[in-house]
């Protein structure tokens, strides 16, 4: 026989199985085991799981709203929407009566489910679906015609001979018989369900009860049991032999996923974004950012930047402005792994004579090996501690050193510092030190000729001559430095002569040498 109708909606799922649910819209159960989507504002309906193995009685919501309840005799399913896959949970048991064989089958509000069988009795039984254990309630005296559902917390059974019962809970003896759903020419009716419209995530909650028969579907007044025309020959080839009803809570809830992040380093900023479904808001969406247990609010735009010193817990809360009570928002919560970087103690710029040695590195969560490198980044030639470089290795000076550590997370810190040599500690003997060459090329290094002048010396004159005595330059003597230019424009590489006249208490001397310009 045909069996029973009874609707499910979702409206706001993430998946793309449930993105087309909306109010006014049911899944259903047909004869070759398919399970559809059928919208009833347009009359349409889209195939989400192929015909089966499995053809299902009737079908009620699913501890999720990406799952539903299925019952084929006395064997329970569950439908996975998501995988589009039915699962054999069991066969149904029960200590206070035998059990029959059901078609109709609803969800009620503590998670348990209601069923009717078809025999004459029309027995009413509760299902605890974790246990599968059936308990008998009483007898209806209404044969199921296919299906179960609730509007606005009554109980309505479509039973055979095309009747609408309004079945007592309580007491099922006492069901009664509202009306006949039989009406000028719409026979065959198989099931009834309650669907909810206008706009229930706002406050404006309205039911409607839907008849199936054969094919067709109209709307029934639960007062006579009389129906209206709504999709005529909804469904041509197929019978349809259950649905589902959904809540008001599945069809407003909102789902909010936040953009997940990589273990991050330490101060290190983060962008997280959010995605939310519905994508339009009634209203409009507002956002509020916190870390897990503090009240003091991040930030309150739809993506969070900031940084961390430790990993953290960011709870974010989305709020549309027009939605009521308990749909109005979602949260949803991330951990941010935070490792933390190498921290390498500062080093200071040396002075040193004839011989320069590298010092011991310092510092927190350092690496196993750390170096000293002549580029940044631990590029260019590597020290260790320990390692000496004498004056003689190098033309000119001061030289700039780079520590650069990076554990297994990638963090990482960098410190430079300058080191210059001398041939001998400036003294009254040699009160003034002159670079033997320099290289003008803006890389950082090297980029100017500049003396190096004793404390008690007093520079009066330094002059820069070109090999045939022509005197290019008198430089600043408060910053005796040259960067290799003459009237704007950067002479060749060659050697060039000084000659600096300075003052140490009353004696005035002049120091004269060469040098050479490197390109």
């Amino acid at each position: 026989m045909l069996r029973a109708i009874a609707i499910i909606l979702f409206c706001v799922a993430l998946t793309p199985v449930l993105q087309a649910q909306t109010r006014n819209s049911a899944y259903l159960s047909l004869s070759d085991g398919s399970i559809v989507l059928a919208n009833f504002d347009d009359c349409t309906v889209e195939e989400l799981i192929g015909p089966g193995s499995f053809v299902m009685f009737d079908i009620a919501e699913g501890p999720t709203n990406r799952t539903l309840y299925g019952i084929f005799g006395a064997t329970l399913f569950l439908i996975d929407l998501d995988a589009g896959v039915i699962n054999q949970m069991g066969n149904l048991t029960s200590s206070s009566g035998p059990l029959r064989s059901f078609n109709s089958l609803v969800k009620d509000t503590d998670g348990s489910l209601l069923a009717v069988t078809d025999d004459i009795s029309g027995s009413l039984f509760r299902i605890d679906p974790n246990t599968l254990e059936s308990t008998f309630l009483g007898a209806t005296n209404y044969p199921s015609g296919g299906d179960l559902s609730f509007i606005e917390g009554d109980l309505y059974l479509s039973a055979l001979n095309d009747n609408l019962v309004k079945v007592n809970i309580a007491d099922p003896p006492s069901s009664v018989l509202v009306g006949n759903m039989n009406d000028s020419g719409f026979s065959f009716v198989f099931g009834v369900v309650s669907v909810v419209s206008g706009e229930p995530c706002t406050g404006n909650i309205e039911y409607t009860m839907i008849a199936t028969g054969a094919g067709s579907v109209r709307t029934v007044n639960i007062e006579t049991g009389q129906t209206q025309e709504l999709c005529t020959n909804l469904l041509n080839s197929q019978a349809i032999f259950g649905a589902a009803e959904v809540s008001v809570s599945t069809i407003c809830s909102m789902s909010l996923d936040l953009q997940p992040v990589s273990s991050v380093c330490a101060g290190e900023i983060i962008s997280i974004s959010t995605q939310i479904s519905p994508e339009e808001a009634f209203g409009s969406y507002t956002y509020e950012w916190y870390k897990e247990g503090d009240t003091s609010v991040l930030g309150t735009a739809a993506q969070f930047t900031g940084s961390f010193d430790e990993t953290t817990t960011l709870r974010c809360i989305v709020t549309d402005t027009d939605r009521v009570g308990e749909f109005r928002s979602v949260e949803a919560s991330l951990t941010v792994e935070v490792n933390q970087k190498p921290v390498i103690d500062a080093i200071e710029d040396f002075r040193v004579v004839e011989t320069f040695t590298f010092p011991e590195i310092t510092g927190d969560n350092l690496p196993e090996s750390v170096l000293f490198y002549t580029d940044e980044r631990g590029q260019g030639d590597a020290y260790s501690t320990g390692d000496e470089i004498r004056y003689s290795a190098r033309e000119s000076y001061p030289l700039t050193f780079f520590v650069y550590a990076e554990n297994e997370s990638f963090c990482n810190d960098e410190i430079s510092f300058q080191v210059s040599i001398i041939s001998e500690e400036l003294s009254d003997s040699n009160p003034i030190s002159a670079p033997r060459f320099f290289t003008p090329n803006g890389d950082g290094y090297h980029d100017s000729w500049q003396i190096q002048i004793a404390g008690d010396v007093r520079v009066e004159g330094v002059y820069i001559f070109d090999r045939f005595g022509k005197l290019l330059k008198q430089l600043d003597t408060s910053n005796p430095s040259w960067d290799g230019t003459y009237r704007g424009k950067q002479m060749p590489a060659t050697d060039y002569w000084y000659l600096i006249s300075y003052r140490q208490g009353d004696s005035v001397s002049e120091l004269k040498g060469n040098f050479t310009l490197k390109r």
